[in-house]
């Protein structure tokens, strides 16, 4: 039987696993949490990525950057729509490459 290190703590990792309904452990890699849910019957849930709302807030609305990947598409140059939306090339050119996906 193999021995796991667990740690108690829903923020800091990023798979947590869960027996009946309480948090039993907290893992970095979705593996080892994979391991320890079946030797103890839980089952494996991905921790929140953001618990305290720590960071940046968006600088544009999903309905924003929509309406710079329409630009985009209609073919107006970069600079141009930088300059509407006062943002830099380089964000405007970082939508253009997500919305080729």
């Amino acid at each position: 039987m193999m021995e796991y290190k667990t740690y108690p703590c829903e923020v800091k990792f990023r798979y947590l696993v869960r027996r009946n309904v309480s948090v039993v452990a907290g893992f970095f890699s979705e593996k080892d949490a994979a391991d320890y849910a079946l030797s103890i019957g839980g089952t494996v849930m991905q921790a929140d990525k953001n618990p305290r709302n720590a960071g940046r807030i968006p600088k544009f609305s999903v309905r924003e950057k929509d309406a710079i990947k329409e630009r985009i598409s209609q073919g107006i140059p970069m600079r141009r729509i930088a300059e509407e939306f006062r943002c830099s090339v380089g964000y405007v050119q970082k939508l253009k490459c997500e919305h080729s996906l």
